[in-house]
């Protein structure tokens, strides 16, 4: 289903998340450090969750369930193996029917990724992507603002929705085990909040829209001490349309 899209459909996820920030930015004058900074958080935290799965991948790794067709296994090499750790007069008689990759035909390369099942990348990058773009659309529309709206609720939960039919994708097509998802999936998703955090103030502050550098006059704090409400108080260094 999402298998042959491959790294396609990363570029084009991260690529519809930057035409959604530009378009919020479209509607502001001079706010281009917001623009930056919302661009910043969004590279900063889909490289940072990357770097951890690829650290996973290589030390921790996991047969992928379709592995027996990515390996395209020698039948001959299988007998002679099993025969040969099964020989009791063999010095290297062991009961087992554990085979390494010399009975695999395929390529090096293939047969080294069906061997990264753990953790998945393809919901690790889905779910940092969408969760930090579900948190922006939060922020500029002041989801908490008290106003409940339910149109609000529904656009800013599309990105998840997305991201999990992306993971569940990854399930039905044999490419990952559950837990593989499941890894991947909070990975990308604790990632994502915690940098979102680190540049935008909590979705109960009326500045919930602008990042927290830059703002002369509000300590960091204070904004995110704020509480949300009706009156959104205007900075004089942004302008609005």
């Amino acid at each position: 289903m999402i298998y042959p899209l491959g790294i396609h459909l990363m570029l084009i996820i991260l690529g519809f998340d930057f035409v959604v920030i530009t378009s919020f930015q479209l509607f502001k004058k001079r706010m281009k450090f917001d623009y930056h900074q919302a661009i910043m958080g969004l590279l900063f935290s889909f490289a940072f969750s990357s770097l951890i799965i690829s650290f996973l991948k290589t030390f921790v790794g996991r047969l992928r369930p379709d592995f027996i067709n990515a390996c395209q296994p020698d039948v001959t090499k299988v007998e002679q193996q099993f025969q040969m750790y099964n020989d009791t007069n063999n010095p290297n008689y062991s009961l087992r029917t554990v085979f390494d990759d010399s009975v695999c035909t395929a390529e090096y390369r293939v047969v080294r990724n069906g061997a990264e099942s753990f953790p998945s990348s393809h919901s690790q990058k889905t779910f940092c992507i969408m969760t930090y773009l579900a948190l922006y659309i939060a922020g500029q529309i002041h989801l908490l603002d008290r106003k409940c709206y339910l149109w609000k609720w529904f656009v800013t939960s599309i990105p998840i929705f997305f991201s999990v039919f992306v993971a569940l994708s990854r399930i039905s097509d044999k490419r990952h085990h559950p837990s593989d998802v499941v890894a991947g999936s909070l990975i990308g998703m604790v990632v994502s909040i915690m940098v979102y955090y680190f540049y935008f103030p909590s979705l109960k502050s009326p500045n919930c829209d602008m990042p927290y550098q830059d703002r002369k006059g509000t300590s960091k704090k204070e904004i995110s001490n704020n509480n949300c409400g009706p009156q959104r108080p205007q900075h004089p260094q942004y302008q609005y349309f």
